[in-house]
């Protein structure tokens, strides 16, 4: 037999082989979409001018929020401006960007929710914290936070796709109103976090003291950079 005879099909096998190997990789390619390469989120460094807008929805209702760090008070604090569609007000936040003050509470000594770095799987329980609403001079309400997974995924949102991990997370609280009403309830939350962003991209809260799922998505951001701290 002639081994020139061979040479176009071995050519096909060849073609054939090179169409496969490329099928192959554009399935892994595909595959891999939607997956999130951030595994651990270090602490963002937030600068005076920094903002980001959200739209909460709660039903069939939309407010928009918009943050600004303002100040940065004694190199531990962050001072930030909010503005919703009615009004506006200052909160402090400490610089793991949890909430010590807001419009309507007081919280001892924070509200504990992030701990950076916060990292892929990584479960934790927070410290115990207080609430003492302001309009309620006798109300105090004790809180823990216990985060139940930690994910990387990517989101899209109107602010654009964004790797970010999603924090699972139960806030229990537990206290007395004013009116010597008992409470005890728990807050579930989910947080989808960008180290581009500085901040949540989307967050879910469902309390079961009340009705309704509230949502926050980010609908634009400006940061003065994305320096992130070790």
């Amino acid at each position: 037999m002639n081994d020139t005879n061979l040479l176009p099909g071995c050519k096909r096998l060849k073609i054939i082989k090179i169409v496969i190997c490329i099928l192959f990789v554009s399935f892994l390619i595909k595959l891999n979409d939607g997956f999130s390469e951030v595994l651990t989120i270090n602490r963002p460094v937030l600068k005076i001018g920094d903002s980001w807008k959200y739209i909460k929805t709660i039903g069939i209702n939309k407010i928009e929020f918009n943050y600004t760090i303002e100040n940065i008070i004694n190199n531990d604090e962050y001072l930030v401006k909010v503005e919703d569609n009615y009004k506006s007000w200052k909160e402090r936040w400490n610089f793991d960007l949890n909430v010590i003050e807001n419009s309507n509470n007081y919280f001892y000594p924070y509200k504990d929710i992030f701990h950076f770095p916060i990292k892929n799987g990584y479960l934790y329980t927070g410290i115990d914290f207080s609430l003492r609403r302001k309009n309620e001079f006798n109300s105090r309400y004790n809180e823990v936070t216990t985060v139940k997974s930690i994910s990387p995924e990517t989101l899209t949102v109107n602010a654009g796709t964004f790797d970010v991990l999603k924090i699972d997370l139960e806030v229990r609280y537990q206290g007395e109103t004013d009116s010597q009403r008992i409470i005890d309830n728990k807050v579930i939350e989910t947080y989808w976090f960008s180290p581009v962003v500085g901040m949540y991209v989307k967050r879910h809260t469902f309390d079961t003291g009340r009705k309704g799922l509230e949502i926050m998505e980010l609908e634009n951001f400006s940061r003065s950079d994305n320096k992130i701290d070790n």
